[in-house]
């Protein structure tokens, strides 16, 4: 859900061999050395709605699929 936003932000091309994950701030801290300055990135509102929305989608489309008979 991350991934992208920070990808297209930082120019991300790889993984960071850090992370901190602030569910509750809804924030995310990533370096790549243990020693290395923190990069942050907080997940804006419109980015959490249309993240919800995609997931109540495909709940929605796993029921449908479920209840139809074979």
């Amino acid at each position: 859900m991350l991934t992208a936003p920070v990808m297209l932000l930082t120019k991300l091309r790889g993984a960071f061999k850090f992370y901190e994950i602030d569910a509750r701030k809804r924030t995310v801290r990533y370096r790549d050395t243990a020693d290395g300055p923190w990069i942050e990135y907080q997940v804006t509102p419109e980015e959490e709605a249309s993240a919800r929305a995609w997931f109540e989608e495909q709940e929605e489309s796993a029921r449908e699929e479920s209840a139809d008979p074979p």
